[in-house]
């Protein structure tokens, strides 16, 4: 009887800690995600969208219709939804290309002035110390010459900051058949791919015409 009593006991005790294990592994408390594990996986995530979004611009890019701009200087083609705006001023001409007529940033301006104001031997320095003032936070990230319907002109691209969001510039300047052109490109730098095949798309069809 005695050694019943004492068996019993035993396994009373071992029943009691499994019991109280179990109890034990049911509240111990989960890993939870660190504030850093949380944001790098929202910024992954927001990585992916950006990509997927860019990926679609530019398949667009790539499908857009153009159309062609002529005047008694130049001739090229831009995508067909922009809307234009010529400026007539004393020293030239602008005309302003947009997006949207509502768009805060012209995506391209095309400006015509006395060919003087072309210098082939400008350097990075040049445009560092005019534009410094103009463009917050300005970098340059080439200057190099190439050539535009057989004229010699310079490419110049910078970024800048504006309303906390980075924008590229790329301006292609030159003096061609007497007068001074110059093409200036803007956009959201993290749409870059898309917008750089749009701006190479419309220098490849510039036309210069010769003065009467």
């Amino acid at each position: 009887m005695y050694k019943k009593i004492v068996l019993f006991m035993i396994l009373t005790y071992v029943f009691i800690g499994v019991i109280a294990c179990g109890k034990a592994v049911e509240e111990k408390p989960q890993p939870q995600n660190t504030q850093e594990e949380i944001t790098a996986v929202d910024v992954e995530a927001k990585k992916q969208e950006n990509t997927e979004e860019e990926t679609t611009r530019t398949e667009e890019a790539r499908n857009e219709e153009y159309v062609q701009y002529e005047d008694r200087s130049v001739v090229f083609t831009y995508p067909a939804s922009w809307s234009l705006e010529i400026l007539q001023g004393e020293d030239g001409r602008n005309v302003i290309f947009s997006e949207t007529k509502e768009a805060k940033i012209p995506i391209l301006i095309y400006e015509t002035g006395e060919a003087w104001r072309f210098d082939l031997e400008n350097t990075k320095e040049y445009y560092d110390e005019i534009f410094n003032d103009i463009y917050p936070e300005l970098e340059i990230i080439e200057l190099s010459n190439i050539t535009i319907d057989g004229f010699a002109a310079h490419k110049l691209v910078f970024t800048y900051n504006a309303e906390g969001q980075e924008f590229t510039q790329t301006q292609y300047s030159l003096a061609g058949e007497g007068l001074f052109h110059e093409f200036r490109y803007t956009y959201l730098t993290e749409m870059k791919e898309s917008y750089e095949e749009k701006i190479e798309k419309i220098v490849e069809t510039i036309d210069f015409i010769a003065a009467e």
